[in-house]
């Protein structure tokens, strides 16, 4: 089957002129001169920015996850098609094995117009992570993948698809990380229009719906089905109107047939836009998020739009209009096309030219430059730039990011020309509840500068040794088992029964760090030993007051999960909550779990109100 332009009728509306940039980015001012055939044609004329580029009416990107070498498998075929897409590579320590084997393997990724994207620093359960630990995961990793790549980064993929928690303040905590670190777009679980659920403010997440016809042979029925339900869902592409192929890059050789097929079904639509995820997020956010106002003199309209700058979008895409009421007759400062403007960045505004990151020296790349980043007072940071050469950069500015403790994701200042400057910024309130308190604290900055015509960015973070002496978690007080293939729980979940007597056998785990008081992941499992195994994890704790406590948990009954309770089963409300009067002494969870992960939270993120028994 092929995909034709007929598919997909025009299903979205026109986006307004009138935003209101919800994450804050810089902007700046860019005029042009419309002619009309009459005085009253250019009275009426109007501009409205359209939802994507020139007469598109789909965006179609790809979705490649991990750092795999793989993946050139993929571009080829990709390049056969000319399909274009992003390369969301994930674990540093893999891309670095890779790197190792093929120092040009970024490079070669990128030929074709594609693009890199983060898929986490050491790709974790992020529900499992501590707050700055989850920024730590995307920052880090946006400042590692553009200076090897010396390109912008400005989309993501959640690690195994895992955002969602049964209380909220997680999943926001995710959002906010994601947000801090300059993350805009994302062909994710999210689409099209769930990014609310992290916090996302509206017209600020570009989202693709990603079609999977499988990573080793793709099933070309499948892939067929897939896409119709993508092109026949009306709504959701009016929100959103773009789909990825997706996910990995595990081909057999039959599979990469198999994947030509499918990408030769939808190649070369002339009603496609075929764009990588930087390009999609890009567009979209200053396309829903830019003002223009008209100014008449005769039959001439110059009209001022107020757009994003290209440094801070992640890639330089022209805006497009169209021009409705009159028909316009020719252009100066813009492009005329078929009735519609292309509207390019204006000159000097462009992507950086050179990537780098400072050590603790301030030392880096530019060698013309040094840049500190400092942590003197709790709430108080501090940015110090000097030129070595006594030669000033100009359009210094620097953006200072921050984990979802703070109250502030992203403090900005714009500083001019400058040779020497120290600058303070201050966060005004911190979150103090105990799910923020775990963890090592992280913070970036980013410098944004020019020099002779070239735009340099320069980054600096710093990593703080975490809080001492706090109340043990749900999960270092987890002890981990094989389940059995009928384990006795009743038997099990009562205090003070000894694991031993069932006849449970703990299993190798990888380490992990710890996260907020009410969050058992005890780790991933490693060996054949776990293989289609299930888990048994063993919590023990005491109440911190009396009364009756609520639990907010995640089974899935469905594959067998389910939490035990000093030897009953807990039975969850529609909103995975229960209620329930703990012991006075020592109680005990057995929580059975299909994977080395549950959420655990009572009484949600604020306080301690069990404690915790560190494991025998």
């Amino acid at each position: 089957m092929k995909f034709t332009a007929l598919t997909l009728a025009a299903v979205f509306a026109a986006v307004s002129i009138f935003a209101e940039n919800p994450l804050g980015f810089r902007e700046y001012q860019q005029k042009f001169t419309l002619s009309f055939p009459s005085e009253q044609d250019a009275q009426k004329a109007e501009l409205k920015a359209k939802p994507l580029p020139a007469d598109y009416k789909l965006a179609y990107s790809s979705r490649w996850d991990d750092s795999t070498t793989k993946h050139l498998d993929t571009h080829e075929v990709m390049m056969r098609n000319n399909i274009k897409g992003t390369f969301f590579l994930g674990d540093l320590n893999w891309l670095n094995v890779v790197l190792s084997k093929d120092p040009d393997y970024i490079k070669k990724l990128m030929t074709g117009g594609n693009s890199i994207g983060l898929h986490t620093l050491t790709h974790p359960v992020l529900t499992a992570k501590n707050p700055s630990e989850q920024f730590r995961e995307y920052m880090r990793d946006r400042i590692e993948l553009e200076v090897k790549s010396q390109s912008p980064v400005n989309s993501q993929v959640l690690p195994y698809c895992n955002w969602w928690a049964p209380a909220p303040f997680i999943p926001l905590s995710i959002g906010w990380a994601m947000r801090a670190t300059g993350v805009i777009s994302s062909p994710d679980v999210l689409y099209p229009n769930r990014e609310n659920e992290l916090g996302y403010p509206a017209k600020s997440f570009a989202q693709s719906r990603y079609v999977a016809p499988g990573d080793r042979n793709p099933d070309l029925a499948r892939f067929n089905r897939e896409m119709k339900w993508a092109l026949e869902n009306k709504k959701a592409l009016a929100i959103q109107p773009s789909v990825s192929m997706a996910m990995h890059s595990w081909h057999t050789a039959v599979g990469l047939v198999n994947l030509d097929c499918a990408y030769a079904m939808v190649a070369n639509n002339p009603e496609w836009w075929y764009c990588n995820q930087n390009e999609y997020g890009a567009y979209r956010y200053e396309t829903q998020n830019t003002s223009v106002t008209k100014k008449v003199d005769g039959k001439n309209v110059e009209f001022t739009v107020t757009r994003v700058e290209p440094f801070e979008l992640g890639a330089s895409v022209p805006l497009w209009f169209s021009v409705d009421g009159a028909k316009a007759v020719s252009a100066n400062g813009a492009k005329l096309v078929n009735g519609s403007v292309e509207l390019p960045h204006a000159d000097g505004r462009k992507l950086p030219d050179v990537y780098a990151s400072a050590d603790k020296n301030g030392k880096s790349r530019i060698p013309f430059v040094s840049l500190v980043f400092t942590h003197p007072e709790e709430k108080v940071w501090k940015a110090e730039l000097k030129t070595l050469d006594g030669k000033p950069v100009e359009q210094l500015a620097f953006s200072f990011r921050f984990p979802s403790q703070w109250s502030k994701e992203v403090i900005r200042k714009d500083l001019g020309s400058q040779n020497s400057v120290s600058v303070t910024v201050a966060q005004d309130a911190k979150k103090n509840d105990l799910y923020y308190r775990y963890g090592k604290p992280y913070y970036a900055l980013q410098a944004d500068f020019m020099r002779d015509g070239k735009r340099y960015r320069l980054y600096a973070d710093i990593r703080e040794e975490g809080e001492k002496n706090l109340p043990v978690t749900a999960s270092a007080a987890a002890r981990v088992y094989i389940s059995p293939e009928n384990p006795d729980l009743p038997g099990i979940s009562m205090p003070g029964a000894d694991p031993a007597n069932f006849n449970l056998v703990a299993g190798e785990l990888r380490k992990v760090e710890d996260v907020g008081t009410g969050v058992v992941h005890p780790g991933m499992f490693t060996g054949p030993a776990w293989k289609d195994k299930q888990a048994l994890m063993i919590v023990e704790f005491k109440p911190v007051r009396k009364g009756r406590l609520t639990l907010v948990a995640s089974p899935n009954e469905k594959r067998g999960e389910g939490i035990w309770l000093n030897g009953h089963k807990l039975e969850f409300d529609k909103d995975r909550k229960v209620e329930f009067t703990p012991l006075e002494g020592v109680n005990r969870f057995v929580i059975k779990s299909g994977g080395a992960f549950q959420s655990l939270i009572l009484e949600g993120e604020k306080e301690q109100v069990v404690e915790f028994l560190p494991k025998k």
